[in-house]
C-alpha cells in the first residue's frame, strides 16, 4: 500500500475522468496532453493502486471492480479538496446573465419550478433558467460536465451518486388517488390487505413494471397489482379509468395537479407514507437556491 507522501494527488484527477470517459484518448483531450502521455499516468495509477482499473472487452475499456469502488471515494476527495483551495464566488443576481439548467422530475416540476422562477424572476431579471426532465438514469455526467446545475427529485427514485451535494427541501407523503366514485374513497386509511388487493396504475420513469413502492412491498414478501403503467406525467392521471386504478401519489403535488380536481385521496398505509424530496448537485448547484433567498427552505415560497 503506497504512502500517501508517495502518492501524486493529481493522479486522482486523471483517475476520475477515466472512469467518466472510459476511454484514453478522450481522457488526453480533456487533459490537454498526449495519448502516449494518459497511457502513461494510467500505468502509474496502475502501480500506485496495484490493479489494473481499465481492462479491455469486446465492448471497450471497461473499470475492474476496484476501479468501482473507488469512484466516489474519489469523487468526495476531489470535491473537498476543490472546496477548499477555490476563491469563494461572489453571486451579484442582479447584474447575473448567467443560464442555469435545472433537470426535475415531473412532480417536481408541478410543486417547486413555478414559484422557484418566479422568485427567481423577481430577483435575478437577467438570469436565464432553462428546465428539462430527469432521464431515466440519473444524469451524474451532465452534473459532472457542467452541463447541469442542479436535479429536483426524489432521492429513492433518482439514486444520486454517493459524492454529490444534496439538501432536504421538504418532506411528503404518499397518499392514494383514486376517482371521486372509487370504492376506497372512505376517507379512512386503507388496511395493508386493502391496497393490496386493488387494482393500481404505476407511473415510472423507467418504464419498468417495478416502482419504488414495489421495492417496498417486496421487502415484506408484498406484491400489488399493476393495471396500467405509463412514464410521465401527473396530468395523465385525469385521464385514468375511474373505479378501476389506485395511483399513489405524493400528496403535496395534487393541490396543484388536473387530477385532483377531478379525483380524490385516501390516506396510504403507514410503511410507505413518507418521502423527502430535495436537491442534488456539484459545485455550483447552490447558486440557484442562493439566487432564491431561500437556500434549504425553497420549499416556503414554492408552496401554494
Amino acid at each position: 500500500m503506497p504512502e500517501l507522501r508517495n502518492f501524486d494527488l493529481n493522479l486522482l484527477v486523471a483517475f476520475d475522468l477515466l472512469m467518466l470517459e472510459q476511454n484514453v484518448s478522450r481522457v488526453a483531450e480533456r487533459m490537454f496532453v498526449s495519448q502516449s502521455a494518459m497511457s502513461h499516468i494510467l500505468q502509474r495509477l496502475r502501480q500506485q493502486l496495484d490493479d489494473p482499473l481499465l481492462v479491455k472487452t469486446p465492448g471497450g475499456m471497461k473499470p475492474t471492480d476496484r476501479a468501482l469502488a473507488l469512484i466516489d471515494p474519489v469523487r468526495i476527495v476531489l470535491r473537498d479538496v476543490e472546496r477548499l483551495l477555490r476563491v469563494p464566488e461572489v453571486f451579484g443576481p442582479e447584474k447575473s446573465q448567467r443560464r442555469f439548467v435545472i433537470a426535475a422530475t415531473d412532480y417536481m416540476e408541478l410543486l417547486v419550478l413555478p414559484a422557484l422562477v418566479g422568485r427567481i424572476t423577481r430577483q435575478a431579471p437577467n438570469v436565464v433558467i432553462h428546465v428539462k426532465r430527469t432521464e431515466p438514469t440519473f444524469p451524474e455526467s451532465e452534473l459532472e460536465h457542467n452541463d447541469l446545475d442542479v436535479v429536483l427529485g426524489f432521492a429513492a427514485i433518482l439514486k444520486p451518486a454517493g459524492y454529490l451535494i444534496r439538501e432536504k427541501l421538504f418532506d411528503d407523503r404518499v397518499t392514494c388517488l383514486v376517482s371521486r366514485s372509487h370504492p376506497a374513497n372512505k376517507g379512512a386509511r386503507l388496511t395493508l390487505d386493502e391496497y393490496i388487493s386493488m387494482r393500481h396504475m404505476l407511473i415510472s420513469r423507467t418504464g419498468t413494471r417495478i416502482g419504488v413502492i414495489d421495492e417496498w412491498l417486496a421487502e415484506k414478501g408484498l406484491e400489488r397489482r399493476i393495471a396500467l403503467s405509463c412514464r410521465t406525467s401527473s396530468r395523465r392521471l385525469s385521464s385514468s379509468p375511474r373505479r378501476i386504478c389506485c395511483c399513489p401519489y405524493p400528496k403535496e403535488s395534487l393541490s396543484n395537479s388536473l387530477a385532483w380536481r377531478r379525483s380524490a385521496y385516501c390516506p396510504c398505509p403507514l410503511i410507505f407514507r413518507s418521502m423527502n424530496w430535495s436537491w442534488f448537485g456539484t459545485r455550483y448547484g447552490k447558486t440557484i437556491p442562493h439566487i432564491a433567498g431561500c437556500e434549504s427552505r425553497l420549499w416556503r415560497f414554492a408552496k401554494p
